[in-house]
C-alpha cells in the first residue's frame, strides 16, 4: 500500500509542477481576501479584531475550494485537515462529471459548516484570552472522525463513477 501511495504522490507532484499557477491560486486568493476585506468594510481595529476569525476561516474554505476540483494528494498529505478531506469527497463524487465546478461547493460548503463554526470559534476565543480546548477538541475529534470515514466514502464514490 505505501508502494502505490508513493506512485500516487509522485504522479501528483508531477502534475502539480506541471500546473504551478494553479497550485498557487488558491494561496493568493486567501491573501487577497485578508488583505482586501479590512478596506471594504472598516479600518476600526476593534470591529475587525471580532470579525477576524470568521473571515480568516471562510478566506480558508472559499480558497480550499477553488483546487478542489483537481484535487491531488498533495493536498491530503501537506494539509491533512478537515476541509482537504471533505473536498476529497466532493471530488470523488464528481470525478465522472464533465462541469462539476458549481456541483462541488454545493456538496462540500454544508458539510464544511461545523469546521467553519468550531475554527472560528476556537481563534476568538484565543484572541479574546480564553481557553479555546473545547473547540480544538471538536475539531480534532472531527479531523480523527474524517481520517477514520472519509477514505472509505472516497472509495465508494470513486467505485461509483467508474461504474457508470
Amino acid at each position: 500500500m505505501s508502494r502505490a501511495l508513493s506512485a500516487l504522490l509522485v504522479r501528483d507532484l508531477k502534475l502539480a509542477y506541471r500546473r504551478r499557477g494553479e497550485v498557487l491560486t488558491p494561496a493568493m486568493f486567501f491573501i487577497l481576501v485578508t488583505i482586501l476585506f479590512p478596506l471594504g468594510l472598516s479600518p476600526q481595529p476593534e470591529l475587525l479584531r471580532s470579525i477576524a476569525p470568521g473571515v480568516l476561516w471562510t478566506a480558508a474554505l472559499l480558497a480550499g475550494l477553488i483546487g478542489q476540483e483537481s484535487l491531488l494528494v498533495l493536498s491530503l498529505l501537506l494539509g491533512t485537515s478537515i476541509l482537504s478531506l471533505l473536498g476529497a469527497v466532493g471530488a470523488a463524487l464528481t470525478v465522472g462529471l464533465r462541469q462539476s465546478g458549481m456541483l462541488l461547493p454545493i456538496l462540500v460548503l454544508p458539510l464544511a459548516v461545523p469546521v467553519l463554526i468550531f475554527g472560528a470559534q476556537a481563534a476568538a476565543q484565543a484572541a479574546h484570552g480564553e481557553d479555546p480546548a473545547g473547540a480544538l477538541y471538536l475539531l480534532a475529534a472531527l479531523l480523527a472522525l474524517g481520517l477514520t470515514l472519509i477514505p472509505f466514502a472516497i472509495a465508494a464514490a470513486v467505485r461509483v463513477s467508474l461504474e457508470s
